[in-house]
C-alpha cells in the first residue's frame, strides 16, 4: 500500500511540473502573438491616418480646381460659398478638429529642409500647402514618415519630404503633409 501511495505521490508532482511547462509555453506564445498583434494595430493606425489625409489632400485639389482659389482653409472644403464650389469635399464631421489627432488646419510653408520641425516660410516659387494635425503621437508621426516618405523606424527625417513632423522624444507632435505647390 506504501508503494502505491509514493507512486500516486510522483504521478501528482509529474504533472505539476507538466502543467508549469505548459503554462511557461502558453505565456511565451502569448508575449509573441501579443507583440504582433499590437504592431499590426500600429500598421493599420498609420495606414488609415495616411488615407485619411490623403482624402482631405485630393478634396483641397478637388476645390481648387472648381474654385480657382488655392488659399483657403479647411472649413472651406466642408462648406462655401465662392463661385464654382461644388463640395462638400471632404467627409468629416467637424472641419476643424480631428475627431482624434487635434485641430486640423491648411499652412502654406516651404519645402526647404526645416530645422527641428519648424517650417520655414514661403519664398517665391517654393510654396506648398501643407495639411496639419496638432496631437499625433510621436511614434504614430514616425511610422507616417516611414509609410509615407520610406524612413527606416529610428532614422527619423521629420524635416525632410512630403511628412514633416517636430522631434520630441515623447508627447504628441504637430505633423505636416505635402498636399499640394500653390505655384
Amino acid at each position: 500500500m506504501t508503494h502505491l501511495v509514493a507512486n500516486h505521490t510522483q504521478r501528482g508532482a509529474m504533472f505539476g511540473l507538466d502543467a508549469r511547462i505548459a503554462l511557461a509555453i502558453f505565456g511565451g506564445l502569448s508575449v509573441i502573438t501579443g507583440a504582433a498583434l499590437y504592431n499590426a494595430i500600429g500598421q493599420t493606425t498609420t495606414t488609415a491616418l495616411v488615407a485619411e489625409l490623403d482624402n482631405i489632400g485630393k478634396g483641397y485639389i478637388n476645390y481648387v480646381l472648381d474654385t480657382g482659389v488655392d488659399t483657403t482653409t479647411i472649413a472651406n472644403l466642408k462648406t462655401d460659398t465662392v463661385a464654382g464650389w461644388n463640395g462638400p469635399y471632404i467627409a468629416l464631421q467637424d472641419a476643424t478638429d480631428h475627431p482624434r489627432y487635434g485641430a486640423l488646419a491648411l499652412v502654406q510653408q516651404s519645402d526647404a529642409a526645416w530645422t527641428d520641425g519648424t517650417p520655414v516660410a514661403c519664398s517665391g516659387t517654393n510654396c506648398w500647402v501643407w495639411l496639419t494635425l496638432t496631437l499625433v503621437d510621436n511614434r504614430l508621426a514616425d511610422n507616417m514618415d516611414n509609410s509615407i516618405d520610406g524612413t527606416a523606424e529610428g532614422a527619423e527625417d521629420g524635416d525632410l519630404g512630403s511628412m514633416r513632423y517636430n522631434d520630441t522624444v515623447t508627447g504628441n507632435v504637430t505633423v505636416y503633409y505635402k498636399i499640394a505647390t500653390t505655384q
